[in-house]
């Protein structure tokens, strides 16, 4: 295997990692209802690990995409969210939060089309 070939199968491993980061949290409320809390607790704790090893392996492998670095943002921000509006469920204060995260996603989103 060459190394061009190998490069753009990290590239896509890597970024196989943030999507499916990004998909696993939609399912996250699903997860909350089901799973004990404490087997909940360590599914957050993995898809925040998975944050922190996609960057790192595209980083150290040379292999970052601008679609890597886009579906991350939104995997970060769907993850934010998402865990708000389920803490929302126990704390009513926290909707200030939600509310500034979503303008802040609404933000990136206009900033990234006026690209």
């Amino acid at each position: 295997m060459n190394d061009l070939s190998r490069k753009k199968k990290m590239k896509i491993f890597v970024n196989l990692i943030t999507t499916l980061r990004f998909v696993y949290t939609i399912f996250l409320p699903i997860l909350k209802v089901k799973l004990d809390k404490e087997v909940f607790i360590v599914n957050i704790v993995i898809l925040f690990l998975t944050d922190t090893i996609d960057g790192f392996l595209a980083r150290k492998l040379k292999v970052q995409t601008l679609f890597g670095s886009i579906m991350d943002t939104i995997a970060d921000k769907t993850l934010t969210i998402i865990l708000l509006v389920i803490l929302l469920d126990s704390m009513k204060m926290l909707s200030l939060i939600l509310i500034l995260e979503i303008l802040i996603a609404f933000t990136n989103c206009i900033g990234m089309k006026m690209r």
